[in-house]
């Protein structure tokens, strides 16, 4: 389980390529059963964008759907071609999927 990516907004640098990856490769990991957005601010989603490209993920989980962003708009792009399951939850005290 992997929950939020880093990254900056005002940087090129990406995070998910040259710093989470490379942890998680050097860890032995492959694969990811849970990859988690808490929110889709650029410290928490621009990383997860590599690494979803990177990685085999299970799930992709989300607080919240949220405003639409070049980067996550990328990202759902890289998320509906692996065709998992994806689950949004309204609010913190439901813990019930949409």
């Amino acid at each position: 389980m992997l929950v939020d990516g880093g990254g900056l907004s005002d940087s090129s640098f990406d995070i998910g390529e040259n710093v989470v990856s490379p942890f998680l490769w050097h860890l032995g990991i492959k694969k990811l059963d849970y990859l988690i957005l808490t929110h889709a601010h650029p410290d928490h989603l621009n990383g997860l964008l590599s690494v979803a490209r990177n990685f085999q993920v299970t799930e992709f989980w989300e607080a919240f759907a949220p405003d639409e962003s070049p980067v996550y708009a990328r990202m759902r792009g890289v998320l509906i071609k692996a065709k998992l399951r994806r689950r949004t939850f309204a609010g913190s005290n439901t813990g019930r999927a949409r």
